[in-house]
């Protein structure tokens, strides 16, 4: 019966996807080699076909975004649009670095007033978390003269102290000769243009190394948007561990009962919801962990709030509660998380949306994912 279920599980998800693939050809006719449109991202994204998660529909996107291109260049506008349909950030990196290059500002002609960049610090901040990935936000401050309306980069490139190049496949993350590089555009509005905290991220998982520690060093440029240096701004040297991958052994055993709502509940002066769970956990007595109630769409796109106390480390709305077993076996009749309404950053309408119920570690680790809730959510 296992392998049965597989199977199926296996048939349905692959046809899932050849529905989606064909998602991306408007015309019978037309080559599966032309450059995505924006119609074709957002479809594929939106699209409500069952068995594929929001992660599976970006991961078969951004395959599709590396391989053919786009139609289009991506404006602040625009990626406002993709992020709302569920865009992740590795997506829209690779939709900025595959659109369209075939008329790239050149590197301007000497003029008598050379583009130069007065740089002041470059910092970075460690396991930081962003579209549920873990890495690290590189920051520089500087100030560019002589670029009004120029477009360039910030160009982040990786390398070990010893100057041997960190290499990479996957172009979202690479330069035009395959170094691990990451990229944040910029088109100075002013001269000079200052840039007091300009900052660029980038998942661990892209600094592809075997368990150890190293010694590795950024090497961070401004570039024309052709790719021509503008001028190199400084090195900065950091250790990288990439420890060894960690094996769940916990012995916990979680059975999942049922959850429930209740409505238009006021808790501290507003208006909202109250998330009611029934579970039991064996063999954790002492041990931390918290119920995580996430909020989505039914179509798998989440919901975002910049409430700290009402979100996740990838800004996802939600509501925690903690648990510590007493006992072996400590049954939980019925565990609260009351939300406000207001949280849910949505305009007038009504909406399908559904719970994603975890129980996890303090860390983030999940310990077990335990349902899915439909409701219908009406915003006046």
């Amino acid at each position: 019966m296992n392998f049965r279920f597989a199977f199926l599980k296996s048939a349905i998800i692959v046809s899932v996807l050849s529905v989606l693939a064909l998602s991306f050809s408007m015309q019978t006719a037309k080559a599966q080699t032309d450059p995505l449109s924006l119609a074709e991202v957002l479809t594929a994204l939106q699209s409500k076909s069952a068995g594929l998660s929001l992660a599976q529909k970006n991961a078969f996107v951004l395959k599709r975004v590396e391989e053919r291109g786009v139609t289009f260049r991506l404006t602040a506008d625009l990626e406002k649009e993709l992020r709302a349909a569920g865009a992740t950030t590795v997506l829209i990196n690779a939709i900025r670095l595959n659109s369209p290059r075939t008329t790239p500002t050149p590197t301007p002609n000497n003029t008598g007033s050379n583009p130069r960049v007065e740089f002041n610090r470059i910092w970075v901040d460690y396991n930081v978390t962003e579209d549920d990935e873990k890495g690290m936000r590189i920051h520089a401050a500087f100030k560019v003269f002589n670029m009004l309306n120029v477009p360039g980069y910030l160009a982040i490139y990786f390398e070990k102290k010893d100057g041997e190049k960190l290499k990479t496949t996957n172009k979202t993350y690479a330069s035009k000769a395959g170094q691990l590089a990451a990229y944040r555009k910029i088109t100075p509005l002013y001269n000079p243009a200052s840039y007091s905290d300009y900052s660029v991220f980038i998942p661990y998982k892209e600094i592809n190394l075997p368990p150890g520690d190293y010694d590795l060093k950024l090497d961070a440029d401004l570039i024309y948007e052709n790719g021509d240096l503008v001028q190199h701004l400084s090195f900065y040297e950091f250790v990288f561990k990439n420890p060894k991958p960690v094996q769940n052994t916990s012995k916990a055993i979680i059975t999942f009962d049922k959850m429930w709502i209740d409505y238009d509940i006021k808790e501290g002066g507003k208006l909202g919801m109250r998330v009611h769970a029934k579970l039991n956990i064996k063999n954790m007595v002492g041990e931390e962990s918290y119920l995580a109630v996430y909020f989505e769409k039914q179509n798998g796109d989440k919901l975002y709030s910049d409430n700290d106390t009402y979100r996740s480390k990838g800004g996802q709305t939600a509501v925690y509660r903690s648990f510590n077993p007493p006992y072996e076996s400590s049954d939980y009749n019925d565990v609260t998380a009351f939300i406000p309404y207001e949280e849910f950053n949505l305009s007038k309408g009504t909406y399908d949306l559904r719970i994603h119920s975890d129980v996890i570690y303090p860390d983030g680790e999940l310990l077990k994912h335990l349902n899915y809730y439909n409701f219908v959510y009406t915003k006046k």
